[in-house]
């Protein structure tokens, strides 16, 4: 077990916005963790595109 204590701090502010914003809008590929921009846009890899692709059908 990590207890990295500043990511679960960093956590709370994302779990209440999700709970207001995440069907109206949420950054492409943004992994969540907290020492990362809420509002960033991320890359998402290759073989999970495949994957959301293949759920789409």
């Amino acid at each position: 077990m990590e207890r990295d204590y500043r990511e679960m701090l960093g956590q709370v502010p994302r779990i209440l916005a999700a709970l207001l914003f995440s069907k109206v809008w949420v950054p492409e590929g943004n992994t969540g963790r907290a020492r990362v921009s809420a509002f960033r846009p991320m890359p998402i890899s290759a073989e999970l595109k495949q994957l959301l692709q293949g759920e789409r059908r």
